[in-house]
């Protein structure tokens, strides 16, 4: 199915346009949030927390999770630029589920936003729908938090 769809893509110069079409053929395969799932890996279909996609050519690593309108997008020639993989630079970290001073989630060029490691201790508590505690969404965001750590740490500019 995603063969099928990957043949129509128009043919774009902008990387930010075609990480949308590519996107939405990834979600296309999607499970969404709700579906059954099991613990029996034989059987077991879990829901799609995220979407990462990386531009090898231009050093841009994107990212949206499946429950957020937004696509958020991280340019590793910057950081390099800046010295964030420098040796001996701090950690830092990006918290996806952060919200604008408007209050609006996260979206576009981030490359700005990372901020030392400890601020993700936050994500631990994440607190469901109702503003009770969630384990699960905390967990998600844990993991989708670590995923944008792992981009930039595991791809070399």
């Amino acid at each position: 199915r995603l063969s099928y769809f990957l043949r129509f893509i128009p043919k774009v110069h902008d990387t930010i346009v075609m990480a949308g079409h590519l996107r939405s053929i990834i979600m296309s395969a999607a499970v969404p949030q709700g579906a059954p799932d099991s613990d029996d890996p034989a059987h077991g279909v879990y829901p799609t927390w995220w979407v990462s996609l990386i531009d090898f050519r231009q050093q841009i690593y994107y990212w949206g999770g499946t429950l957020q309108p937004n696509f958020l997008w991280i340019d590793l020639n910057r950081l390099a630029r800046d010295g964030r993989f420098d040796e001996g630079s701090p950690t830092l970290s990006l918290n996806p589920r952060q919200r604008t001073l408007a209050g609006m989630p996260l979206e576009g060029e981030v490359s700005n936003d990372f901020s030392s490691s400890a601020s993700t201790a936050a994500l631990l508590s994440a607190e469901g729908p109702e503003g009770g505690s969630n384990p699960d969404l905390a967990a998600a965001a844990a993991t989708a938090a670590a995923a944008v750590l792992i981009g930039l740490t595991t791809v070399r500019v």
